[in-house]
């Protein structure tokens, strides 16, 4: 939920309230709801924050775990499919 506030003289006079869960938006005065509304599909993508990002060091644990016993490669295809696998991971992609 996001309150936008608005204050005169250090009174709160108004505020939106902006329920993402239910997918509104209501207007407030002097404590009251005045009126409720549907978010606009753009008003959902302004307000919705983003995804969260895959950190250098989760990618670098992918990396080896996408890698694995170089030890255990016993052909040309199977160094191909490490590769493969230690790109997706690298770029942050499902293997």
């Amino acid at each position: 939920m996001i309150r936008n506030e608005h204050y005169r003289s250090g009174v709160c006079i108004s505020a939106e309230i902006i329920d993402l869960d239910a997918g509104t938006i209501s207007y407030e005065e002097e404590g009251v709801v005045i009126t409720t509304r549907p978010l606009t599909v753009d008003e959902v993508a302004a307000f919705t924050p983003p995804a969260p990002t895959v950190t250098a060091e989760e990618r670098l644990e992918a990396a080896r775990d996408a890698l694995g016993d170089v030890s255990k490669l016993k052909s040309t295809a199977d160094v191909i499919k490490a590769l493969a696998k230690l790109q997706s991971a690298l770029a942050g992609e499902e293997a």
